[in-house]
């Protein structure tokens, strides 16, 4: 398996280095945005006392202390800005990518990309048309014999409403399969769901796929334009596999088998795969956290099998 005899500790003795490095940078500058906040702190002391005891003069010390306020947050804010400019790029190349080619193969990492609008209008996995999307950290990579590509995304309809922040995750499948099948959790199902699979003409004859699991029947709502077909692909093992993978991520994620390929969203929450520049970049949770992220997303491979040619 790809990911077999991957270690932890491991990989953080031996970026520990590079960490350190980032780490010098990082603790000049937020040594500096502390003096500047401790300063906002003491302002706003002084403010709230002079305003206690000067009554009559309240106005003007007011008024200069929201300058003298709003100027130091401007400087904390701008020292963060600089921060970040100088420590994101170094986190991205010296441990995000150095995370992304101890987990898989033939990597092509692109930070400032991602995933294309189309791909994901393609999954039908929202039920909003995707207009546009936002995101970074485009990995194009292989694992076994599997292609595999993901990006964190953020999609936008055409009124500019945001409605889905997390992981895409594209996968190519060892299967063939001639019809669409969508694996959505149970929560997430609506009829409006089902209707308009047919009424943008993207699924013909959709209709939902009552499965021999109780589980999985509990766990996922699964809408296929052929019954026969998706109860071959979503085999008694695979289902199973399905379930354990989204215990283990923890997140409401929904699959779609499509044109041969596997669609897989994990919303999340907040930006993934960041330099932090509040506590330092050496922290040990702070990367295994990373690192397991990453090693779910390797674990998806290896967890549904799709290195296994099963169909011909």
């Amino acid at each position: 398996m790809v990911n077999e005899a991957k270690n932890f500790d491991d990989f953080y003795q031996k970026i520990t280095p590079k960490l350190e490095e980032i780490e010098e940078l990082r603790a000049v500058d937020a040594a500096k945005i502390k003096i500047l906040y401790w300063c906002m702190l003491v302002g706003v002391t002084l403010c709230i006392l002079l305003c206690t005891f000067l009554p009559q003069g309240e106005g003007i010390v007011f008024g200069v202390s929201i300058v003298f306020l709003l100027t130091l947050f401007g400087m904390i804010m701008e020292r963060a800005r600089k921060i970040s400019t100088k420590i994101r790029p170094l986190f991205k190349k010296d441990v995000i990518r150095k995370l992304l080619d101890y987990f898989y193969e033939d990597v092509r990492y692109e930070p400032r990309q991602r995933m294309n609008f189309k791909l994901l209008d393609k999954s039908l996995l929202f039920t909003k048309k995707v207009f546009r999307t936002t995101g970074d950290d485009f990995t194009e990579c292989c694992m076994g014999n599997t292609y595999i590509c993901f990006s964190e995304v953020q999609a936008y309809s055409r009124s500019e409403s945001y409605f889905y922040n997390g992981i895409f995750i594209a996968v190519k499948f060892n299967k063939s399969f001639k019809s669409k099948t969508i694996v959505i959790p149970s929560s997430n199902t609506s009829v409006f769901k089902k209707i308009s699979l047919n009424l943008f003409g993207e699924m013909t004859n959709a209709s939902k796929v009552k499965l021999e699991d109780i589980l999985f029947n509990k766990e996922f709502d699964v809408i296929s334009e052929d019954q026969v077909e998706s109860r071959y692909l979503l085999s008694t093992s695979f289902m199973q596999r399905m379930i354990d993978y989204k215990r283990k991520v923890d997140k409401k994620v929904s699959f779609s088998f499509i044109d041969n390929w596997v669609y897989v969203a994990i919303p999340t929450k907040g930006n993934l795969f960041e330099a932090r520049i509040s506590k330092p970049i050496t922290d040990k949770d702070f990367i295994r956290s990373n690192y397991e992220y990453f090693q779910l997303l390797t674990g998806l491979v290896e967890d549904l099998d799709l290195n296994t040619k099963i169909w011909r």
